[in-house]
């Protein structure tokens, strides 16, 4: 059994690396790393409130019994013991049924976060904790002799922090000033564990530039095998989104940059802004780089290739794209593999065919997405 860890955080081009790993066969696990998170908690205080997600309802033991139910074994006979949890969260991976996965995207591998319970209350995720489930996982795979892989996928913090800020600036409980401070926590802790042998770091920025050998090689540092360089599926990559900061205003980036230089620079990333001529140049190129992707897996979907399905599904589209898409549905061949497209991915029903005016119309207004 293969399990690779991928260390990242929200922002980092985590599903893009995610959906790479799938498209070889390496299936994404979640309730078994969920089930051992609570087991940490548990082996604290066993009745303390569950600091989780969806669970925040119970006590860290009432988690482990639920989790343990969801996957089928038997819950550890003694949360002292970690023999007993060990062998519980072995038993949880093999009932998945999958000789090869992986995980990441979870906010408790790389940094503190507060969590409000169902009450309202609020339930703090420390550092502490954090480094407890690593330190408990690290155990559990050496005591269960798992093939066990490490990789960091990062990206210019600058660009996590907008990416944070655009993504969540609607919630009311979003804290933009803490923004930086898991950003902080993240790179630190990448930096604290990075060993190139077995601990590499891969950028998302150089994955969506690469080409030929380059790509090979960066695809072999995620922990590729030769045959999965080989068959990976390369069109899920794209760069339409590279370098955000160069839409945003100078005077942003340049206080930004300078906020988040101390885990930029051990890294090779920067952010310089520009006078005001070349950040408007700049974001025009930033522009036509990302339409001309758009309209590339509009067009690869509508001939039926459906694996740009991520791409094309995960990413807001801009304007130009949304109208180049209902455009293209006014030819019937186009319409066809669209369909079947809803059909066989989305579970969707057909799109109701409307004149290229009333579309344009609704698109101007914000609408037909």
């Amino acid at each position: 059994m293969q399990l690779i860890q991928l260390h990242s955080m929200s922002g980092c081009g985590t599903h893009l690396v995610l959906d790479l790993y799938d498209s070889v066969g390496i299936k994404r696990v979640d309730a078994p790393i969920r089930l051992l998170q609570a087991m940490a908690l548990a082996r604290k205080d066993a009745g303390a409130p569950c600091r989780m997600a969806d669970y925040t309802g119970l006590t860290a033991a009432e988690t482990v019994n639920k989790l343990s139910r969801k996957l089928a074994v038997a819950p550890p006979t003694e949360l002292s013991s970690e023999a007993a949890c060990f062998q519980c969260f072995g038993n949880a991976l093999e009932a998945m049924g999958w000789e090869r996965m992986v995980f990441g995207h979870h906010y408790y591998f790389s940094h503190s976060l507060t969590v409000t319970s169902v009450d309202g209350g609020e339930l703090a995720w420390t550092l502490e904790d954090r480094d407890g489930v690593q330190n408990l996982l690290d155990h559990a795979i050496s005591s269960l002799g798992i093939d066990f892989r490490q990789v960091s996928v990062l990206r210019n913090p600058v660009d996590i922090y907008l990416s944070q800020t655009e993504r969540f600036k609607e919630d009311r409980r979003f804290d933009e000033a803490g923004v930086e401070k898991i950003i902080g926590e993240f790179f630190k802790k990448v930096a604290a564990r990075t060993e190139p042998a077995s601990f590499p770091v891969v950028r998302y920025e150089d994955l969506c530039r690469a080409e030929g050998d380059d790509l090979s090689r960066l695809l072999a540092g995620l922990h590729f095998s030769p045959a999965d360089v080989e068959r990976v599926n390369r069109s899920l990559i794209h760069g339409g989104n590279l370098d955000k900061w160069r839409l945003y205003p100078p005077n942003r980036v340049s206080a930004l940059a300078g906020q988040l230089r101390a885990f930029m620079e051990p890294f090779g990333y920067e952010a310089r802004a520009r006078n005001h001529l070349l950040h408007a140049l700049n974001r025009a190129l930033h522009g036509l780089r990302k339409y001309q992707v758009e309209f590339r897996i509009i067009n690869r979907l509508m001939a039926g290739d459906f694996s740009v399905d991520n791409a094309f599904s995960r990413h807001k589209r801009s304007l130009p794209a949304r109208i180049w898409f209902r455009f293209r549905l006014l030819f019937p061949n186009a319409r066809r593999n669209v369909e079947l497209f809803y059909r066989t991915r989305k579970d969707t029903p057909a799109i109701p065919a409307r004149p290229l005016s009333v579309v344009l119309r609704e698109l101007l207004r914000g609408g037909a997405k």
